[in-house]
Order: structure tokens, then sequence, then C-alpha cells
């Protein structure tokens, strides 16, 4: 009640520290680096990181696998295809897959040394690397790791949803108790 009183009194420089606010946060997320420190957090975050990688690695090998397709070397379609990550970790090591494939090894291998890279999907690989279908195989993977992120999204959709109705509930019921004892106060002033 007291802090309302205190709003509305000063209803200026409430405005005018919420526009700062807004202001603030535009001008930091507008900087690359605040960017990509954000999207490095979230990707440590146990629900939503695993979803990022799964669409990082699933946008990755579908420009691979279409870069390939459309016969680029594979040197130039692996650091191209790098230029659609946007985590640092998964960067890096691509970086070093690249580097690998230069030293004659294949991409398999150089991925294999990755953690964060699905083991089931690196299979994917050696059987186009084998077959000689690495971008049909690429393009599958690229697919199938979209396809496991969207279910990923939905499932921290379904976790977000419950906890938003809780919150907005909690800010319903605390409008709810301080009209209430705004009406009983009334009452007292009689």
């Amino acid at each position: 009640m007291e802090s309302g009183v205190y709003v509305r009194g000063h209803l200026f420089e409430a405005a005018l520290i919420l526009a700062a606010l807004v202001g603030i946060i535009v001008t930091s997320l507008s900087r690359e680096s605040t960017r990509q420190a954000l999207l490095q957090t979230l990707a440590r975050v146990p629900v939503i990181g695993p979803w990022l990688v799964q669409s990082e690695i699933g946008r990755w090998a579908t420009v691979l696998g279409s870069l390939l397709s459309n016969r680029v070397p594979v040197l130039t379609a692996m650091e191209l295809a790098q230029g659609v990550i946007r985590l640092r970790l998964l960067r890096s090591g691509l970086e070093r897959a690249t580097k690998g494939l230069q030293q004659g090894l294949t991409l398999s291998a150089g991925l294999e040394t990755q953690a964060w890279f699905p083991r089931t999907r690196l299979n994917l690989i050696r059987v186009g690397e084998r077959s000689g279908e690495l971008p049909k195989m690429l393009l599958a993977l690229g697919h199938s790791q979209r396809d496991a992120a969207a279910v990923l999204q939905r499932r921290m959709l379904g976790l977000i949803e419950p906890i938003a109705i809780l919150l907005i509930g909690a800010v319903i019921g605390v409008v709810m108790v301080a009209v209430m004892m705004a009406i009983t106060s009334f009452d007292t002033l009689v």
C-alpha cells in the first residue's frame, strides 16, 4: 500500500527509472560481447544448454551437407559451416576437427574427441564417410538434430508453462490482497 502511494507520488521518477532500465538492457544486448556472454551462460543451464547444442549441431550439419552436396571442397566447407555456430565451445571443437582434417584425419575422427558431439550421431557421419554419401548423411544428421531440438524445446516450454501460471497467479493474488487491504482501510477511516 505504501509503495503504491510512493509510486503515485513519484510517477515521473518511477517512469524515468523504468525507461533507464529498458535502455540499459537494450544497449547491452545490442553489443555482440554481451549477447555472446548471455548465450554461453544459457548453454550451461540444464534444460536450455542441450537444446542450444542440438540446434547448433543441426544447423552446422545441414549447412555442411549442403555445401558438400554442391561440391565445395571439404576444408572450405568446414570453415564456412563453422560460421553458423554461435557457441564458442562448439566452434573451437569444430576448428580442432578442421585441423584434424588438414592433418589427414576423417571428419568422424576429428569429432570423436569432442565431448559435446552425440556418439549416436557420430555413427551417421562414419557411415557417410565409408559409403561415400557424406553429404546425404550430414543432411540426415541435420534433420534428426533439428527434430531432437524441437523435442527439447517442447519439454522446456512444458516446464516453463506451469511456472508462468504460478507466477501470474501469485501476482494476481498480491493485487487482490492489496485491493482488499485498501478497501478495509477505508472502512477504518470512516
